[in-house]
């Protein structure tokens, strides 16, 4: 618009600066949900989200594919990939690197969604806490349970590889093997894979969990 002296200015609508200060209250809510829950699970949100992205870019592109193949290819060796499979897995990893820009969070539906688990996570905290010593539970053992807990609330898929529990562990291969195996004879995790070893909570775990 102009003056009557021909000054060019510009007006926000008040629409509009409703909808622009409700959407940053709401990044407030988002950024500060994510920064109470710990880094494995604010990492298995990220990863998540970076699957969604990339199938989605995939649809609006006319190429099919899905989040299992999505997550395979970020965990695979690019060494037997074929050329398709490598374009699916530099997108994901560019996305990776670009963080701050991915679409996060955004619906109220996933506002609340995010709220809900970061609660029940810490409910699983305190639980594991209080449950330990009823369950004969090592505090190593504790410790790859709510390792499981937060993939299992927040990623796209809840299995982990032992690899991943070994580095969350620091401790080496075989002894991290062993206890999850004490975890799997107790009922409260599965194994799910061989090639590669891996590991979710098993249906009695997730009922005790759920108090």
């Amino acid at each position: 618009m102009h003056t009557t002296t021909g000054e060019l200015f510009m007006a926000l609508p008040h629409e509009l600066s409703v909808l622009s200060e409700q959407a940053l209250r709401k990044e407030r809510v988002v950024q500060s949900l994510q920064a109470a829950i710990p880094p494995i699970a604010r990492g298995a949100l990220v990863r998540s989200l970076v699957i969604n992205e990339v199938v989605g870019t995939n649809d609006l592109e006319g190429i099919r594919s899905t989040r299992k193949q999505i997550n395979e290819l970020l965990e695979s060796s690019s060494a037997s990939e074929h050329m398709g499979q490598k374009r699916f897995r530099e997108l994901a990893k560019l996305y990776l690197e670009w963080r701050p820009n991915l679409r996060g969070v955004q619906t109220e539906a996933e506002i609340v969604d995010l709220g809900e688990k970061s609660q029940r996570l810490g409910e699983c905290h305190d639980l594991l806490g209080r449950a330990g010593s009823d369950l004969a539970l090592t505090e190593r053992e504790s410790e790859l349970l709510y390792l499981l807990v937060q993939h299992d609330l927040f990623a796209a898929f809840p299995s982990i590889q032992l690899e991943e529990a070994t580095a969350y562990m620091r401790m080496g291969r075989q002894s991290t093997r062993k206890h999850l195996g004490s975890l799997v004879e107790k009922g409260l995790v599965s194994q799910v894979g061989s090639r590669p070893l891996r590991f979710e909570l098993s249906a009695d775990g997730r009922r005790l969990l759920e108090g």
